[in-house]
């Protein structure tokens, strides 16, 4: 057999810094490995029976001693690697029978082996293998008389091979080692065979020095030369097998005969933590981040020593010195050390290591001993310069700012020679360059770039890039480059619509020779405009749009510009703008979408500039003002029930909405009461003699209307009782007053009514009042309180419509808005009938007129009653239908004015109007058809009436009686219509038609000043004359108030005085017996109220200071205050099966679990719900869940209170409540602490059920 034998001794190293002498330390190494002879048990697999020496060195006074062994094969792992180098350990595989080798558990001194001894190895077969041996001992040292117990530990390992031979030929192989490796004079040398062989045995070892051969060693395998001398010497072994084959190997040997010698001195990166303290990583070159070691390995030292470690950089200049000391050996009882490791290190985080690596290059570090040099270690400080960049954004707009920032650092050092250059390039092609960009104190640049307009590309989404390179002057220093990508949206705009809005989406009428949008002068309006960018997608910002409105009237003042911005995304955006035409006449409007092109270029997109400008020409008019005066029929006055004004105000409200006049143009009066007692009470009859007192409706630029609040007693009842029964009546040709229901369901029933007497609607309603489902209801968008709302989101239409809304339940998700000349609670106006309202209202002429009233009887004749000339008024026409004509004839017959009106009926009809007077008319016909019906010719000479009581300087605090006198040069039989007035600007009727001279007038109802008036107006049957008395005082009337508390509709309030009229918002005041006062204006400010039972104070005050007040109960409890905007919260014990909250409550044991359970009427799938907790010290927690599902959806958060001690549980919790990062709910609970009493907490428990059945009962 072939046999190869490869050793490896290993020194042995101490636990102190230095290596114990060989007569104090301990050693191990194995000798040659040895074939046995062949005997009779060599099992069939085996290729030899093998043996080893094991030479050992113990310390003296040893103890105890340990020897263990094992022996490790990779034989057939893989018949590919041929060597241990090819190999991974993981490899070594212990061989089953080759148990470790143990000589007891820490056998005492007496039992220690021969030395050297023989160890078995046993039969192996052909492959490689490796004998591991391992010596540990204790022993005592005598330090101080004390003696101190120390061990050491020596290893040894041995990788052979056993291969299977031809011919039976025996493989000799000599080899040896020798310990110390660098012995000196004092050292006593010991060789060791560790030669091999295969098929055979060593039988003679023969040792030689310096070709002397020493006899005294002569057949060992270990030699001891105990007194060397020093120089260089030649050491050789020869050995000879059993079958005479012969082997032999020669080395040089350096013995020392200094007293200490620097056995090694090296750079690296670490050392070793423990013996031999050897350098890990050896390198001359060093990168930031990587420590710098230089260490000596010091051998034979019999004294103490001083170490020097000089660091030196590139310029030469010494940047660290430090002197470390090697103990005397002879302080610690020995006589040397026979190695000893010395270092110096500049580590990570060293106050002058960032002072190294700031100065690349050739570095050095000099060891000094005892003052003397003895070694210089030459080290490079590689440099690592770093560019390092990035981009605050990966998309970016035209027209944004991109930030490319970056740092230049050279081995994480700042370095001060290095400017920045950028190139722009966009699809690769360079566009700009910018040089010499310097870097700041700290190494670093930033570079802000707008985007620049660019044209257009099929995709509009372009890959960009900045490369960067650096510029040093510094000539040995590299350019570095680097590019970063990102991605440009050229944002093309697309104006997809303009819309304009006054009350409705405006029409156009035509006037002028054209057609143009009306608007009504000094009416809030707005302006919708909506854009897209139709390339946008998410990974961009929301393009800032700027948006420009102009309108500019044709005459006189200057153009008014609006600038806004809106963010604008793939879907419509809609940006609506407020404004008012204070000027009449006609206006041109303009709309420019980016006009100072921060997304385009004039000089290159001048067609695309274009198609972002709207302009169109509207026409302002100026609008009659309207003064309703509600007259109570038969029901109380508001001074003896203030309730009626919360009626009325909704009534005018409405009005004010959907009329077009400027809504400080609509105003109101609360009229005389009157009493029907001693009348018929037929609507028809009254309608007419109501109208009749409204000889004052049509004066000046205003149309006033009258209108009658009759009891239910007046109307028919619905059919079925569901349904809306009579609200009102309005006849064809009365245009000056209307008749409603007091208290009627219907807030637009007024503005119903008053609509047919200007035109509206006048034969018939809208809708088929038999078929009322297939009424047609309204769709798009209306404009209300500022606000274009559309009428198909149902979130939308409650917040524009709370109180019409008010009983529409929560999960409702549509509703339907009718017109109001229809038949519906639920009404706006529709675009047919806002034409023709516009067209009644707009344009108010000052001329006189006629006002003529009467009967169409059912057997076809008329009679009319007194007619009135009046100047200064608005002639307020019949509609141009019907079956009778009214015509206005002059002295030489011609037609100067025809009208039709009317129709013959079943029974009588009356009507009332007024029409155009001219100066040249002679007389009014009234016909069917060709047949004259009636003529009314002007008396001769107009009456006279004068006022003999009140005479002026009187003071009333009960009742007026008013006198006057009458006379008619034609004798003609005079009517007389009384007035009121306290201001001489509204006056009240007092008595129509009355044929007497005098008139009690009852002051308690009436308002007061010091400038009150009587007024009398006489008619001969076609002239008038009008007097009016001096004034005289009444007493002023104190205001009344009323707040309106209904369901599901912020609580109002409304004050008014019999003096000022409708009390502004400041004159109306809040207040709480619980929180003062809560602010003004007419709506409650309900969501600042703190939970608890609030007595809810409103004060009205009138101009003289006068107050009135009225005070309800509001209760707020934990539900109200978190139940607003869609979202309700609650805290409750558990969650039932259903998803539903079990045990609300706001109070909980310290030793339970609080739910906070949330519910939102819309939300999206994907939406983000997350709650915070926070206790009373300081705790927080937090749970979150997504929607996956969109609508009406709830989710719940569980709070244990039992993680927390009763103590720190107790206390008032805060709940905050986000939806997708937006605070939406604020609300807290309490927690009971163990020592409060059961029977504390039935009683709140008890109060919190009390506020929720108030709860239930007032809200």
């Amino acid at each position: 057999m072939i046999f190869t034998v490869f050793g490896l001794f290993i020194l042995l190293i101490s636990v102190f810094l230095f290596s114990i002498p060989v007569e104090a330390g301990c050693s191990i190494s194995i000798g040659g490995i040895n074939s046995k002879s062949p005997d009779n048990d060599w099992p069939y697999w085996a290729d030899g029976n093998y043996s080893t020496s094991i030479s050992y060195s113990t310390p003296n006074n040893t103890t105890l001693y340990h020897f263990t062994s094992a022996l490790y094969s990779w034989v057939d792992v893989d018949p590919n690697v041929t060597s241990w180098s090819g190999i991974t350990e993981s490899y070594w595989l212990h061989i089953a029978g080759c148990s470790p080798m143990d000589f007891g558990e820490y056998t005492y001194l007496a039992s220690l082996p021969d030395n050297p001894f023989d160890w078995y190895i046993g039969y192996l077969r052909e492959g490689e293998y490796k004998l591991e041996i391992g010596y540990y001992c204790e022993y005592l040292v005598n330090e101080s008389g004390n003696d101190t117990l120390y061990n050491c530990s020596s290893d040894a390992e041995n990788i052979f091979t056993v291969l299977t031979g031809s011919g039976g030929q025996s493989s000799l192989v000599a080899d040896f080692t020798w310990n110390p490796e660098n012995p000196t004079i004092f050292d006593s040398i010991v060789f060791q065979s560790n030669s091999q062989i295969s098929d055979g045995y060593i039988t003679e070892y023969h040792w030689f020095l310096d070709d002397a051969y020493m006899s005294n060693a002569a057949g060992y395998d270990t030699w001891d030369w105990t007194s060397p001398s020093d120089g260089t010497h030649t050491v050789k072994l020869e050995i000879v097998d059993n079958n005479g084959n012969q082997d032999s190997i020669e080395y040089t040997i350096a013995v020392s005969s200094e007293e200490w010698f620097i056995i090694d001195a090296t750079t690296g990166k670490d050392v070793e933590q423990n013996d031999p303290w050897d350098i890990v990583n050896e390198s001359t070159s060093f990168q930031y981040g990587e420590n710098i070691f230089a260490s000596a390995k010091i051998g034979n030292i019999t004294r103490g020593l001083t170490v020097d470690f000089v660091w030196t950089d590139p310029d030469f200049k010494t940047i660290r010195s430090i002197s470390k000391n090697i103990a005397d050996p002879n302080a610690y009882g020995y006589s040397m050390w026979e190695s000893y490791a010395i270092w110096d290190n500049i580590s990570v985080g060293d106050s002058s290591y960032e002072t190294v690596f700031s100065k690349t290059g050739d570095w050095s570090v000099a060891i000094y001993v005892d003052g003397n040099p003895e070694r210089v270690l030459d080290f490079t400080v590689a440099s690592n310069r770093d560019l390092s960049v990035s981009v605050d954004k990966t998309h970016v707009i035209t027209g944004e700012q991109i930030t490319l920032s970056g740092k230049v650092t050279d081995n994480n050092i700042i370095v001060e020679d290095t400017s920045i250059n950028i190139q722009v390039n966009r699809k690769n092609q360079i566009i700009e360059t910018y040089t010499d960009i310097t870097l700041d104190e700290k190494g670093s640049f930033s570079f802000p770039y707008i985007i620049p307009v660019v044209s257009f590309s099929n995709d509009h989404i372009e890959d960009w890039s900045f490369s960067i390179s650096t510029d040093s002057t510094n000539p040995t220093i590299v350019t570095m480059t680097e590019t970063i990508q990102f991605k440009v949206l050229s944002i093309y705009l697309e104006l997809v619509d303009v819309k304009l809005f006054q009350i409705i989406e405006t029409p156009d009428f035509t006037d002028w020779g054209g057609s143009y949008p009306y608007f009504a002068l000094n009416r809030p309006a707005a302006i919708r405009i909506i854009l897209k960018c139709p390339y946008w997608t998410k990974d961009f910002t929301e393009p800032k749009v700027t948006v420009s409105y102009s309108r500019k009237p044709y005459v006189g003042s200057s153009t008014i510009i609006e600038e806004q911005t809106i963010q604008v995304t793939n879907e419509s955006s809609v940006l609506d703008i407020p404004f008012t035409l204070t000027q009449s006449g006609r206006y041109f409007l303009q709309v420019k979408i980016d006009p100072y092109h921060t997304f385009s270029d004039p000089a290159t997109m001048s067609k695309y500039i274009d198609g972002l400008k709207w302009e169109d020409e509207v026409i302002s008019k100026k609008m009659k003002t309207l003064m309703l005066r509600f007259i109570p029929v038969d029901i109380p006055s508001i001074l003896d029930d203030p309730s009626q004004l919360a009626f009325l105000k909704r009534q005018v409200d409405f009005i004010r909405d959907v009329y077009p006049i400027p809504r400080d143009d609509i105003d109101f009066r609360c009229c005389y009461r009157y009493n029907t007692s001693l009348y018929e009470k037929s609507k028809y009859s009254f309608l007419n003699s109501i109208s009749t007192k409204n000889l004052l409706g049509n004066y000046g630029n205003s149309r006033m209307v009258l209108v009658g609040v009759l009891p239910q007693s007046w109307w028919e009842p619905p059919t079925p009782p569901s349904l809306l029964g009579e609200e009102g009546m309005a006849l064809k040709y009365i245009t000056s007053a209307v008749l409603i229901k007091n208290n009627s369901y219907d807030v637009g029933v007024t503005a119903h009514e008053v609509g047919h007497t200007l035109g509206l609607r006048t034969w018939t309603e809208e809708y088929d009042l038999d078929n009322y489902y297939n009424q047609l209801y309204l769709t798009g968008f209306i404009h209300k309180d500022g606000n274009i709302v559309n009428l198909s989101n149902i979130k939308e239409c409650k917040v524009a419509f709370p109180y019409m809304l008010r009983n529409m339940g929560r999960n409702v998700q549509s509703v339907s808005i009718y017109c109001m000349m229809g038949n519906s609670i639920h009404s706006w106006i529709c675009k047919d009938d806002y034409i023709d309202l516009f067209r009644a209202l707009k344009d108010p002429p000052n001329s006189q007129s006629v006002f003529v009233n009467g009967w169409i009887n059912n057997d076809e004749t008329v009679t009319v009653d007194n007619c009135y000339l009046l100047s200064e008024t608005i002639a307020n026409e019949p509609f141009n239908q019907g079956e009778y004509t009214i015509q206005i004839v002059s002295s030489s017959e011609d037609i100067l004015y025809a009208d039709n009106f009317g129709k013959t009926a079943d029974e009588d009809d009356p009507f009332s109007f007024s029409i155009p007077w001219y100066d040249d008319a002679g007389y009014i016909q009234i016909k069917k058809e060709s047949t004259v019906l009636r003529t009314i010719l002007p008396s001769n000479h107009p009456p006279q009436v004068t006022i003999q009581n009140p005479t002026g300087g009187e003071y009333y605090t009960g009742k007026i009686t008013a006198e006057w006198l009458g006379t008619d040069m034609d004798g003609d039989n005079l009517s007389y219509t009384v007035f009121y007035s306290h201001d001489s600007t509204n006056w009240e009727i007092i008595n129509t038609e009355t044929y007497n001279t005098s008139i009690q007038l009852d002051t308690s109802y009436l308002p007061g000043s010091s400038s009150c008036k009587i007024k009398v107006i006489v008619t001969d049957g076609f002239y008038i004359d009008i007097a009016e008395s001096d004034i005289f005082t009444v007493d002023k009337k104190q205001p009344v108030c009323t707040i309106l508390k209904e369901d599901n509709v912020p609580v109002s309030g409304i004050g008014y005085d019999l003096e000022d009229g409708e009390l502004s918002l400041s004159d109306l005041e809040w207040y709480s017996n619980l929180q003062g006062y809560l602010g003004t204006g007419d709506i409650l400010p309900e969501d600042i109220l703190t939970i608890g039972n609030h007595m809810i104070t409103m004060k009205a005050t009138d101009s003289d200071g006068n107050t009135a007040e009225e005070t309800i109960e509001v209760i707020i409890t934990q539900q109200d205050a978190t139940n607003t905007d869609g979202v309700t919260h609650v805290f409750c014990l558990d969650i039932g099966e259903q998803g539903l909250p079990i045990d609300q409550n706001t109070v909980f044991s310290y030793d339970g679990t609080v739910y906070s359970y949330v519910t939102f009427e819309d939300v999206e799938s994907g939406d983000e719900l997350k709650w915070w907790f926070y206790g009373p010290n300081q705790q927080s927690l937090s749970n979150s869940l997504i929607f996956e599902s969109s609508g009406t959806m709830y989710g719940y958060a569980p709070l244990t209170l039992s993680d927390y001690p009763s103590d720190q549980a107790a206390g008032i919790w805060t709940t905050e409540i986000y939806l997708n990062d937006v605070l939406v709910k604020t609300d807290s609970f309490t927690v009971m602490s163990s020592s409060e009493s059961p029977l504390g907490i039935a009683i709140l428990f008890c109060s919190m059920f009390i506020i929720l059945f108030w709860l239930k009962k007032k809200r």
